[in-house]
């Protein structure tokens, strides 16, 4: 799941797991099956045997559709896309048309299934659009049909994105950026069910404000350190956010006991709202998602130059602010200024390990 240049942004969806043969088949299943504005899409297993991933994104090019009317709506078999066949020409054609259009468009594929090679479709285009999947869209069984792309469905210069998977889907990441420089996320609503938006190994210079998340994990800088040839990770700034309902705040989190041992720095968290955040603020050091892992040893990444700064709210834990940094490269450099985090009306606490944090203005107190 990543963006692929300095101009071009891809938001992409990762897929909950419908069953285990799904994930990790040699093609990708994209099962649609929502009402509204949701998509449901399948990914491959990275660590299969095609080391490709492909990716499917829901673009809508504006935050209220309704705004503008009735959206006029193209079928795809309108293009000639009919079920057990490729409709990758249909698409093409349909997404053409609806960005031309100077009213709303929605673009229906209805129940059945359909096959699709590869597609990089481009905005900005003039009116809102919408895509509604029903059925299922396969990618080619054979890798090599893809060209070396890597990315399967690929759409860029959007504005104003609004993406949306229901909050018990897992591993749906809104959007995930990876070995990127200088990435703006700006003015988007995003609800799934695994981070809203993550940091991958590599990010350089990325700026995500005026988004509202939730349902979600919140906004997550890794998991990182899980694997060797991991590249460092800095220059991160969140301005004027809204966590909504959300399982996490703003998160660092790397792996415990595993070979990567890179740095994360220069990560700024600024003027965010919580509303009934579970972990409203968190450094996670020892994450291990279903205690499938070890702890034996410490993580080995080294988090520095860290500030979170005017940060208020409600968190539905006690606990609202937790600094577990590595005990093998505690965390330095770590400022909490003017933080407002309340629990059942009163002050939340912060549990701090590893870690000697700055405090300038209303923070609460650390504890071991």
């Amino acid at each position: 799941m990543k963006y692929q240049s300095n101009n071009e942004i891809e938001f992409t969806i990762s897929a909950p797991s419908l069953s285990h043969s799904l994930i990790s088949s040699p093609f990708c299943n994209l099962i649609n099956f929502l009402e509204t504005l949701t998509m449901w899409c399948g990914f491959c297993d990275p660590s299969s045997s095609t080391n490709i991933r492909f990716l499917i994104i829901i673009a809508i090019l504006s935050l209220f559709v309704v705004e503008f009317g009735e959206a006029q709506v193209l079928q795809i078999s309108r293009f000639g896309g009919k079920p057990n066949s490729d409709i990758t020409k249909a698409f093409i054609s349909a997404w053409t048309q609806a960005c031309a259009s100077t009213t709303a468009v929605k673009i229906v594929i209805p129940a059945g299934t359909y096959n699709m090679g590869v597609i990089d479709l481009k905005g900005p285009c003039k009116a809102p659009i919408e895509i509604k999947v029903d059925g299922t869209i396969k990618a080619p069984a054979n890798p090599d049909v893809l060209k070396n792309a890597y990315q399967w469905i690929k759409f860029g210069y959007l504005n104003a994105l609004t993406i949306s998977a229901p909050d018990e889907s897992p591993n749906t990441d809104g959007i995930h950026i990876e070995r990127l420089f200088d990435v703006k996320i700006l003015n988007s609503d995003i609800q799934t069910g695994d981070d809203c938006v993550s940091l991958g190994d590599g990010s350089k210079k990325v700026t995500v404000q005026n988004v509202n998340c939730g349902p979600g994990h919140g906004i997550s800088v890794g998991s990182l350190g899980k694997y060797q040839n991991e590249q460092p990770v800095s220059g991160l700034l969140v301005k004027n956010c809204t966590m909504k309902n959300t399982d996490n705040g703003v998160r660092i989190k790397t792996w415990p006991n595993t070979p990567g041992q890179i740095t994360i720095t220069d990560m700024h968290f600024e003027d965010i709202v919580m509303i009934n955040v579970r972990n409203p603020i968190i450094i996670d050091q020892e994450y291990c998602p279903w205690n499938q892992c070890s702890k034996q040893n410490p993580s080995k990444i080294k988090i520095s130059k860290v500030s979170f700064k005017n940060i208020r709210g409600t968190s539905t834990t006690k606990e609202g602010v937790t600094l577990l940094c590595s005990k093998g490269v505690p965390c330095e450099q770590l400022e909490m200024s003017n933080i407002d985090l309340k629990f059942n009306g009163a002050a939340a606490t912060a549990r701090c390990h590893n870690v000697k944090p700055i405090v300038k203005g209303r923070a609460p107190i650390c504890v071991a």
